[in-house]
């Protein structure tokens, strides 16, 4: 008569599990918080880098180039006999596909062997982004960085206009590059007379399209043989017949 109902609790003890509750709400937050942290840092990682970092794979992508002459848009021995001309677009997949498959293999096959001498003319046929990246790639020519820092471009390659070709994904490219300053490279200026010079040698060859090449012997006076979009077997034995 006059007991505590069964149902009632003591002040103490509703006290203390009001402690206990909030303890593991607080617990419960920090995992969540620490959760997004590492989601928002792995993300980064893979599609945001930050100005001043070095892109993952960067490493392998120059060593790919490590010793060999560059003069501009030029790569290998002037005196080489063959000299292989490509029209490309920084965003075409196409050529994307080929600097990453197919390069490589030219390099060790034909250039640094000293046979072949490459000489690439960007074009921005796919939209400001393109016309954003060729002058980064002639930036990056001034240092005779050209083909390192392309590479780079194309092995982060996403969909044509899909602003994969950011201002963040330049600067991050060219400050994996050794000689390079990404900054510089992301705020250079238009290369009238660069671009010119190109347009006026795509008019001359006709290339309508890229990947456009030109396979040629370094004394002929020709644009030499023409190939579009080709395979990698396609194009080395036009290499060897030249």
């Amino acid at each position: 008569m006059g007991g505590t109902p069964a149902t009632a609790r003591p002040a103490s003890t509703l006290r203390a599990r009001r402690r206990s509750l909030l303890l593991a709400l607080s617990s419960a937050l920090v995992v969540v918080v620490a959760v997004v942290a590492v989601s928002v840092a792995i993300d980064g990682r893979t599609s945001n880098q930050s100005p001043g970092s070095a892109l993952p794979d960067a490493a392998a992508v120059v060593a790919v180039f490590h010793g060999l002459p560059q003069h501009g848009l030029d790569l290998g021995s002037p005196s080489a006999p063959t000299t292989l001309v490509e029209y490309l677009d920084l965003q075409c997949p196409w050529c994307g596909v080929f600097a990453r498959d197919t390069f490589p293999t030219i390099v060790r096959r034909f250039v640094r062997p000293g046979r072949v001498r490459v000489e690439i003319r960007p074009l921005d046929f796919l939209g400001t982004d393109s016309a954003r990246g060729r002058e980064a790639l002639f930036a990056a020519a001034r240092r005779n960085r050209a083909f390192q820092f392309a590479a780079l471009l194309y092995a982060h390659q996403g969909p044509e206009n899909s602003g994969w070709l950011s201002a963040e994904l330049i600067r991050a490219a060219a400050a994996s590059v050794p000689g390079l300053n990404g900054v510089e490279v992301a705020a250079a200026g238009p290369s009238t007379e660069a671009a010119r010079r190109i347009e006026r040698h795509r008019a001359a060859d006709g290339v309508t399209g890229v990947p456009t090449f030109f396979v040629k012997r370094r004394s002929d006076s020709g644009r030499g043989t023409m190939l579009v979009n080709p395979s990698e077997t396609e194009l080395a034995t036009a290499i060897s017949r030249s």
